[in-house]
């Protein structure tokens, strides 16, 4: 996998998924919160009826937003 022309990752789907683990979180926040998440480790984001429900790739878990940790999945790694 490359990230601006170097080399980020090299091995197989289950090696990338292995090394998401602890680092994506989920957790619902609200829109006033959202604008202050850095976008570049939102990985998806879905409005609920509580917020929006927010996909995060972070080695703790974001400020100002209730996340607990979750399995990585492929799309997490790409």
């Amino acid at each position: 996998m490359l990230d601006r022309g170097e080399v980020r990752f090299s091995g197989d789907l289950t090696r990338l998924q292995t090394a998401g683990e602890g680092k994506v979180w989920e957790g619902i926040v609200e829109e006033s919160l959202f604008a202050k998440l850095d976008p570049m480790s939102i990985v998806s984001t879905r409005r609920t009826d509580d917020g929006l429900l927010c996909r995060i790739i972070a080695d703790t878990p974001p400020i100002d937003m209730d996340a607990s940790v979750v399995r990585p999945t492929l799309e997490d790694g790409i």
